[in-house]
């Protein structure tokens, strides 16, 4: 039988935070068809991190998209 997850307002730490919220963003991207590569999962976690802002991660995801 598989657990319920802790909502994440009992989640202790930051990185379970973010460990959660990737897992949510990666499985609604799956959920969609698609994946990201190496690149995008750090520039989301770094994201998700607070170690980049908002803008600076749109501005990175475009220079990204464009490359492909």
């Amino acid at each position: 039988m598989k657990r319920e997850p802790k909502p994440l307002s009992q989640l202790k730490t930051r990185d379970e935070i973010v460990k959660r919220r990737m897992e949510a963003a990666l499985g609604t991207l799956k959920h969609e068809g698609m994946t990201l590569r190496q690149r995008e999962k750090e520039l989301l976690e770094a994201n998700l991190r607070g170690e980049i802002s908002d803008e600076e991660f749109f501005r990175r995801a475009c220079e990204i998209a464009k490359k492909s």
